[in-house]
């Protein structure tokens, strides 16, 4: 992963994210939880700079 620098990039994280969440990774128990944090920290970041 890395931090998000367009929109096309914030696009497919958020596609990305929703997958994970749909994935089981809105389960903070969940093997896929780690990546849904970073992934939403990465778009977190992008859109408060945008």
């Amino acid at each position: 992963m890395k931090p998000i620098h367009n929109e096309h990039e914030y696009q497919e994280a958020i596609n990305s994210l929703n997958q994970l969440l749909d994935a089981g990774g809105a389960d903070e128990n969940n093997a896929l939880a780690e990546l849904v944090d970073e992934l939403g920290t990465f778009i977190y970041n992008y859109e408060i700079t945008a």
